[in-house]
């Protein structure tokens, strides 16, 4: 259901399908934008929407790939992202001074009820989809540099998915993060650390 892409900057506008993140215009971002009068039309009440699921995918058409489409499906990539808890921390001194609620959304570890990102990171979400769109169009190879958490999952994703992954990170990588993408570099074939 996704429309245009449109810069945040000058207004350009371009197809859905463009493989792009910056605007050739002016070099600024480009943004996803959803008719969301359409979406409603074509699928009314929540029909969109798809309850069924505990991950990111329930979502439906207002994501690029549509997980209850046949023709999406096949190329969908996940590992189980989404689904993570938002917890209320009104107890914290600083929400008990304020008198506000503080809520905290956990992406790392798994609550009962709830799921957990494969690589503790927000990252995930949008790594899943990077990858799926990636497949949905013949892409073989996909790079990143990165301070760490990026890379990390753009290597789960495109282990997972059977895609090649070069990943450009500092020297100061913290080595938690460093490990994991140089142990899945390992294999050579699918993964470089650059």
């Amino acid at each position: 259901m996704i429309d245009p892409l449109e810069c945040t900057s000058c207004g350009a506008r371009y197809p859905a399908d463009t493989l792009m993140n910056l605007c050739p215009a002016d070099g600024r971002p480009v943004q996803i934008v959803n008719d969301l009068e359409r979406l409603l039309h074509e699928h009314p009440g929540l029909g969109w929407y798809h309850p069924d699921r505990r991950d990111m995918w329930r979502f439906g058409a207002l994501l690029p790939l549509d997980i209850a489409d046949p023709g999406d499906r096949e190329h969908i990539v996940t590992l189980g992202e989404g689904a993570t808890p938002l917890l209320g921390y009104d107890d914290a001194p600083a929400a008990r001074r304020g008198g506000f609620r503080l809520q905290v959304k956990d992406e790392g570890k798994a609550h009962p009820g709830f799921g957990a990102n494969p690589t503790q990171s927000f990252k995930d979400r949008g790594m899943a989809m990077t990858v799926s769109m990636a497949r949905r169009h013949g892409l073989e190879r996909l790079a990143v540099p990165t301070q760490g958490n990026a890379g990390d999952s753009l290597c789960e994703y495109a282990v997972a998915a059977g895609l090649r992954a070069v990943v450009a990170m500092p020297r100061d990588t913290p080595l938690p993060i460093l490990g994991r993408v140089a142990a899945l570099a390992q294999d050579g074939d699918r993964v470089a650390l650059e």
